[in-house]
């Protein structure tokens, strides 16, 4: 999620363009599988990390997916952004791998592999220096 002029949370990427990057800074949007009490809220609370270090690990991203200069998910400590990816035939704001020379925003950078996570990506939150 990101901020809008308006002080809204919005969706970090054109969910409606495959394969649209994030412009702008985002951050986590914190819901539970199952909770949908927080959908519930949407239009006026979501808890956000907007700061502090933090861990996660995530079902939704892409680990094929090269978005500009972005590159494959394939090794620890590698730099994640938010793009546009296509899962179950919908579309979704998720993590797809970066590289340092990518001009757009770091949320994250990927501390286990989904192959050695039960299929889930696990990074820890990073800012580029």
């Amino acid at each position: 999620m990101t901020l809008n002029t308006s002080y809204q949370l919005v969706r970090a990427s054109d969910i409606l363009n495959a394969g649209a990057q994030a412009q702008v800074r985002s951050f986590p949007l914190f819901a539970e599988r199952g909770r949908y009490d927080v959908q519930a809220i949407a239009g006026t609370k979501m808890p956000i990390l907007f700061r502090g270090e933090y861990e996660f690990d995530t079902r939704v991203f892409d680990a094929t997916a090269v978005v500009f200069a972005g590159a494959a998910i394939t090794q620890p400590l590698q730099p994640l952004k938010v793009a546009t990816i296509a899962l179950g035939g919908r579309n979704y704001s998720g993590l797809v791998g970066s590289s340092l020379t990518d001009p757009a925003p770091i949320v994250g950078y990927v501390t286990r592999l989904p192959a050695a996570n039960g299929g889930k990506l696990r990074f820890i939150s990073g800012w580029r220096a």
